[in-house]
């Protein structure tokens, strides 16, 4: 969760998101919104994506003032909308105003380019000029908001990983909101301060242990509230936290297990975490004893559960742990049973000063002069409440909306007067009888089937049912009965409001079957096994995970329902379970139905005589269905809006639809049995909006026309049997996928689908010709004809295109007019294997950023670059037949990734390409008749180079100079004999089946180096590899020498923390039959067992550095092979023996290693804290092959040697790690000192163990 959430502020939202829609919408700015959300940074963005006119909303307007940090995505089309200027203008008042904090984003454009108003910004403005004419002012107004957004301080995306930039982004937005909280931005919990001050006292922060502080007290009293701003302050002072809301709801509905999977991928960072059960998994334990964390149980009703979720010992020193709960006995529970102590804070009613003041606060409200009189009321109401802050909020919300209203006081006065002290949910009763009767039922729609659930999504189901769902839940929000929460806005109300909606509910009839709502999975399955059901049931949800065992129904069980409007029988876990059967088939619907939704339906068809005149949605996906209907005539569903009978394999009958003439959408994708659509089966239905029939592998038939004026989507995509496709009457398609079906042509009639943005025809290879008309689809974006082996011409192309994808045709010339196509952004031609050249004036597109060409084999020349081009980002020739680049690719200013493999007919670079300042991703494998590289110093941003499979005899010296250059591959250089130096920052280097590579580079200035390793870009988290697979002439005691050198810079740098994927770990391999000197402990065979010395694992302890000699072996054919370890620690303790699994990490996802034809030595270490309690350590090799597709234990090659080293910060004096040759004292401790002797008296040196740094004092 955000260290800063809308609690800190006053203000609504902690950012407000301004971006152009139709640039970053559906990429950055949605990445970016994630982000911020995952982050529980509340923020707003318009989710309306059409602009309305020139001027902002009110409550766009208001949105702006009511956020603290306002994020300004400054895209290419961005000055082309007024509205976004507009809104720009808003921005910068309250940033001079009210101190609002604006933060610009320069995604793909230069900074000065918006400071100066050139280029697209220049030619926007010219528009606006002529447009605005009039109204100059306006746009003066704009010019000045635009320069001064851009001489804010913020991120440029130039040059940038997305990923990266959204991380950096979220951070500093994290750190200036931490910065805004303080005792002021806690307005609106009033009284909270003392109970903060108390909680922070229990938790002892001068303590080294893990403690545990229980909030205990009743439903409503503000136990949440409390831990949740307690967490928020808190928690950027631990390595990794998680607030685990509502344990008791959570764990009834997921399960314990899924409730511990979810804090620890929250704690580790990882959401592929699995726990396992009933204990955790050793790695993981081993994970979180690294980590100090701030843990928060909320509404924890069984001490099991935080037995389960917490009870071991895990955690690392310093950790903390709240638990709140109605039960005072669980708090007595953990401090009985638990390793931990826990302090009981006990939350009590607010006094009548605080209650007061926080009635006044919600019920005055927006009310700028309360009646005395109310003022007078109030203080009583105040008083009745019983100082429960839920009570005063719900009150004081509903006697707000009185006031809003004109209605009296005095009569909720008098009936709050009858409740009890103690009795606070018929207190609570009272706001719900103030609502009206749509708002009382949402309530309790929501209360028994929703709470928990998307917003959206529950407003899908419910606008079937009520005409305002969406505006009778923001009711319910504002009268502080509902709330949402999260980054999918999920629906949430405390528990003792839903516990009142089920009260309410069961309060109805003592009888099950005379209830309107049922949701309990057993009165459900009783009131149908038993043919209880009555006219009073309106609504039931099942979800039959939760029934104990399958249910058989009888044909006429929903006959006495007749006012059944919503039925859904659904499984959360497995969509195809069925669990609930019909023996008899099934007679008879409601009438009423208004919702029907049943995945796996069991029945192969429905009752045609139940005329769901009233049915608006319609959803049966991997249903029995043979037919919808008995027989084809039309049944009368004047309501229904949507049907999905998707993936439905039996369904060869498509229904008769022609009586819904409000439908909008259709799924039947993967109805594998369907064979055609009869014509008069969809007719009279105007109101389509998109209809999915992808993967109807034996549909052969459509209409020849289909009248559907609304169509915006039609898939046909996998249709394999379909050969034509219908003329659509029509304008309003924007999407059509045609791809994988055998279609020979696209009609003509194409052209008159003006707003279609996409069509997609990948694998159609039947094709032959695409109609000219095309180029009249002016709103087209991407055009999808990859793999299309027959269609040879290409007919001029929609102006406004921004990716085009031709790759696998048989195309010989792309058309000169692409250079009309002004706004392209992407093309793809990989695989036209009959192109031989390119239009000049290809890079005149000044939007193209990706330039994909991926085995052109005929392709040969490539076009000249007359002048510097700043938007291509990649450029894929790999596979082509390109003899030569041309001298003018250095133009290409911004290139980040060259791709130049299997180009073999490639045999030099010019001499220009050293100064590609921006290249990151440069690959030349397999270009056979490459044998030399001039200078590579200018390429400053190099992080990847492969060289391997090409002729090189030498790697030119200038490489060292690369600092951030993080993988090499040379591998199969059958021609380089040695090494040059090589930069420190390498972390992946293959050099296999070099036969002439004898050294590596000079060893003594390695060691020379080895204290200045700081000036290199190292991450401490990443995986070392260094492979010399086949290299039989290499010295191996000068690969022993750099390894030994990388291990102990990687162990020295080492910090516990959290890292995803791989741990930690420096691995090398090399020919050789015997281990090395180096380690010191030796043994013949595949395992080796060690004592440990006394008090061997204290802080000068790095850990264990193995070695494995592989025999090697015949292969016949390669096979994947893995080398592992299994380690284990003898505990003094009981004799435990505690488990390590290791594995040889050579670079790649999969810790391949290939096939030896002779002895090979291996060598790693990983990063690893170990259990200081133990007395032996054992170590067994062994390499499995990958066979039938899985892993098992190889039986041909096999480790015949080991050897094992414990590793010390003194092995670091060897390479000039001075730093660590301090005296270390024994014990955990962040930082240390020690008197040393000096010729002016006493000097202290401290060492910090986190830091890395020395502090003389």
């Amino acid at each position: 969760m955000a260290a800063s959430a809308s609690l800190w502020s006053l203000k609504k939202y902690d950012v407000f998101l301004s971006f152009r829609g139709e640039d970053t919408r559906n990429n950055f700015t949605s990445h970016l919104y994630k982000a911020l959300c995952d982050k529980d940074i509340e923020t707003y963005i318009d989710e309306n994506s059409l602009e309305r006119g020139d001027e902002i909303t009110p409550a766009l307007v208001d949105a702006i003032r009511q956020s603290n940090i306002a994020i300004v995505v400054f895209s290419r089309d961005y000055a082309s909308s007024s509205w976004c200027l507009t809104e720009l203008v808003h921005i910068l008042e309250c940033h001079n105003k009210e101190k609002q904090i604006v933060l610009p984003i320069f995604y793909h454009v230069d900074p000065s380019d918006i400071r100066k108003q050139r280029g697209g910004y220049g030619e926007a403005f010219e528009k606006h000029e002529e447009r605005f004419k009039d109204s100059m002012n306006k746009v003066r107004e704009w010019r000045s908001a635009l320069e001064t957004a851009a001489n804010l301080s913020g991120w440029d995306s130039k040059d940038r990983v997305e990923a990266k930039l959204i991380e950096e982004i979220v951070r500093d937005v994290l750190r200036k909101l931490n910065n805004l909280t303080s005792s002021d931005g806690l307005e609106g919990l009033i009284g909270i301060e003392k109970h903060i001050r108390k909680i922070k006292k229990f938790l002892s922060f001068q303590s080294t242990d893990v403690h545990v502080v229980g909030i205990c007290g009743m439903g409503g009293i503000g136990k949440t509230t409390i831990a949740d701003v307690v967490f928020k302050q808190l928690l950027s002072q631990f390595e990794g936290s998680c607030f685990l809301a509502n344990v008791r709801e959570e764990t009834e509905k997921l399960g314990i297990r899924s409730l511990r999977d979810e804090l620890l991928a929250q704690l580790l960072k990882d959401e592929n975490i699995y726990s396992g059960n009933p204990s955790l998994k050793p790695a993981l334990v081993r994970r979180l004893r690294r980590k100090r964390v701030l843990l928060v149980l909320d509404d924890v009703n069984d001490y099991e559960q935080f037995e389960y979720l917490a009870g071991g010992d895990w955690f690392g020193p310093e950790s903390r742990i709240i638990v709140t709960t109605r039960d005072l006995q669980v708090l007595t529970n953990i401090n009985a049973n638990a390793k931990y102590e826990v302090k009981k804070y006990e939350v009590r009613q607010l006094d009548y000063d605080d209650a007061h003041q926080l009635f006044s606060l919600t019920a005055f409200k927006g009310i700028e002069s309360p009646r005395s009189d109310y003022v007078e009321v109030s203080k009583e109401v105040a008083l009745y409440a019983g100082g429960v802050p839920l009570v005063i909020k719900t009150l004081g919300s509903y006697l707000r909306s009185c006031v809003l209203k004109g209605k009296p006081w005095e009569m909720t006065l008098e009936t709050l007067k009858e409740c009890s002290p103690e009795n606070v949910q018929k207190k609570l009763v009272i706001s719900y009888k103030g609502l009206n009767k749509m708002e009382r039922a949402v309530f309790l729609d929501i209360a028994c089937f929703f709470k928990g659930t998307y917003r959206d999504d529950a407003a899908d189901v419910l606008k079937n049912l009520y005409k305002s769902a969406n505006w009778l839940i923001e009711n319910l929000i504002e009268k502080s009965l509902l709330t949402t929460r999260g980054y999918e806005r999920q629906l949430w109300m405390h528990d003792l409001l839903q516990e009142m909606g089920w009260e309410i509910v069961r309060e109805e009839s003592k009888k099950l079957g005379k209830r309107s709502r049922l949701w309990i999975a057993q009165e459900v399955c009783d009131v149908l096994e038993d043919d209880k059901g009555t006219e009073a049931i309106e609504k039931i949800i099942l979800d039959v995970d939760k029934m104990v065992e399958d249910i058989r129904l009888s044909a006429m069980v929903f006959q006495g329902m007749s006012n059944l409007r919503l039925l859904k029988i659904y499984s959360f876990c497995d969509t195809n379970k069925c669990k609930v059967y019909f023996p008899e088939g099934l007679r008879s619907l409601p009438r009423a139905l208004r919702y029907l939704e049943w995945p796996a339906f069991p029945a192969n068809s429905l009752p045609s005589k139940s005329m769901l005149r009233n049915l608006v949605e319609l959803k049966m996906p991997y249903s029995q269905l043979e037919q919808l209907w008995d027989g084809s005539i039309a049944q009368p569903l004047e309501k229904l809006t949507h049907i999905d009978l998707g993936h439905s394999t039996k369904l060869a009958q498509f229904p008769n639809l022609s009586g819904a003439p409000n439908l909008e959408i259709v799924n039947l994708e993967h109805c594998t049995s369907l064979l055609e659509v009869p014509s008069s089966h969809l007719q009279n239905v105007d109101k389509l909006i998109d209809v999915n029939l992808s993967h109807c592998t034996s549909l052969s038939s459509l209409p020849d026309t289909i009248v559907a004026r609304a169509l915006k989507v039609l898939k046909l995509s996998g249709c394999c049997r379909l050969t034509s496709i219908p003329q659509i009457i029509g304008t309003s398609m924007e999407s059509l996928y045609l791809d994988s079906t055998s279609i020979k042509e696209v009609p003509s009639s194409i052209g008159s689908h003006s707003h279609l943005s996409l069509l997609s025809v990948e694998n159609c290879e039947c094709l032959e010709s695409l109609p000219s008309s095309i180029h009249e689809l002016e709103f087209i974006e991407s055009l999808e004809l990859r793999r299309c082996s027959v269609l040879e011409n290409i007919p001029e192309l929609p102006k406004n295109m921004k990716e085009l994808a031709l790759g696998g045709s048989p195309i010989k010339e792309i058309p000169s007019s692409i250079e009309s196509l002004s706004r392209l952004e992407s093309i793809h031609l990989s695989s036209c294997q009959r192109l031989e050249s390119l239009p000049s004036g290809i890079f005149k597109l000044r939007y193209l950023t990706q330039l994909v060409l991926s085995n052109c084999s005929n392709l040969r020349n490539f076009p000249e670059i007359l002048e510097p081009i700043e938007n291509i980002r990649v450029l894929r020739l790999n596979g082509t037949g390109i003899r030569q680049l041309p001298s003018s690719i250095h133009n290409l200013i911004r290139l980040r990734h060259l791709d130049l493999s299997w180009c073999r007919s490639l045999e030099g670079l010019p001499n220009k390409m050293c100064i590609m300042h921006s290249l990151q991703i440069l690959s030349l494998s397999n270009c056979q008749k490459l044998d030399r590289l001039s200078t590579l110093a200018g390429l400053t941003s190099l992080e990847s180079l492969n060289l391997s499979g090409t002729s090189i005899t030498r790697i030119p010296p200038s490489i060292k100079r690369l600092s951030k250059l993080e993988g090499l591959r040379i591998k199969n250089c059958k021609n380089l004999q040695s090494l040059t130096e090589l930069p420190l920052c390498l972390e992946y280097l293959d050099a296999s089946e070099c036969p002439l590579l004898e050294t590596l580079p000079n060893s003594e200035k390695v060691l020379a180096l080895g204290a200045s390793c700081d000036d290199y870009h190292i991450r401490e988290e990443s995986v070392v590899s260094f492979l010399f697979y086949g290299c039989l002439n290499l010295d191996s005691s000068n690969v022993m020498i750099n390894f030994r050198y990388r291990v102990l810079r990687k162990a020295l740098r080492y910090e516990p923390g959290d890292y995803l994927g791989y741990i930690p770990s420096v691995n090398c391999c090399f020919p050789g039959s015997e281990v090395p000197e180096w380690f010191n402990y030796r043994s013949e065979g595949s395992s080796i067992k060690i004592k440990l010395p006394p008090q061997w694992n204290k802080t000068n302890f790095l850990g264990f550095v193995v070695c494995a000699v592989a025999s090697g072996d015949y292969y016949p054919h390669p096979v994947s092979l893995r080398l592992s370890s299994y380690f284990r620690l003898l505990k003094t303790n009981h004799s435990k023996t505690e488990l390590f699994p290791w594995r040889f990490n050579g670079g790649s996802l999969e810790d391949d290693v290939p096939t030896l034809n002779s002895p090979h030595i291996f060598t790693w270490f990983q990063c690893q804290m170990y259990d200081q309690d133990a007395a032996e350590a054992s170590f067994e090799f062994f390499f499995d092959e990958w066979i039938n597709e899985t892993y098992v234990r190889s039986s041909r090659t096999k480790v015949i040697r080991c050897g094992i080293r414990m590793l010390y910060r003194q092995d670091g004096e060897e390479f000039g790690f001075k730093p660590y040759n301090l005296y270390l004292i024994d014990g955990p401790t962040d930082a240390f000192s020690k008197p040393v002797s000096s010729g002016s008296g006493r000097i202290t040196v401290e060492f910090d163990l986190h830091q890395h740094m020395i502090r003389y004092s």
